[in-house]
């Protein structure tokens, strides 16, 4: 179904986020391609609110493609992600998508100090519910890779 679409509008926006984690980690790339060729049309339609909804889907399709332990594409994903030019009421974004470019790192290199830095640096700077989430995803990723250590 989601090959077909041609215009990713909130609608289909949110039907991808809503199914991200029924699909499997090559379906989530290969829609989260299809949408960031998209991308142009949703910035310049100055709708600001799909542009928040694309982000966010894409930030779950990251967060999918890392359980998944599916590394190469969450980063090449984060890498066309960090292109698009935001406006400067977004920086959330770029904070979230350095972020799971660190977690990805950590995926690969097992040096969880980045991660902890920048969740400290997140409750240093007055944003511990951000901290708090960061941490929690930190942690499940960190929980799937000792599992999949042991097995």
């Amino acid at each position: 179904m989601f090959s077909k679409v041609v215009i990713w509008s909130e609608y289909y926006l949110a039907l991808f986020g809503s199914s991200i984690f029924l699909l499997t980690p090559k379906q989530v790339y290969g829609i989260s391609k299809l949408v960031l060729k998209d991308v142009s049309r949703i910035t310049e339609a100055n709708t600001t609110y799909d542009l928040e909804v694309m982000l966010g889907v894409l930030g779950d399709a990251t967060i999918k493609l890392i359980l998944s332990n599916d590394i190469k594409h969450a980063t090449s994903l984060i890498k066309e992600i960090k292109k698009i030019e935001l406006p400067h009421y977004m920086m959330f974004f770029t904070l979230t998508f350095n972020y799971l470019d660190k977690i990805a790192n950590y995926v690969t290199t097992k040096n969880e100090q980045p991660i902890l830095n920048l969740i400290n640096t997140m409750v240093q700077i007055g944003c511990p519910i951000q901290a708090e989430i960061y941490l929690d995803v930190f942690k499940q990723v960190k929980n799937n890779l000792d599992r999949k250590t042991r097995s």
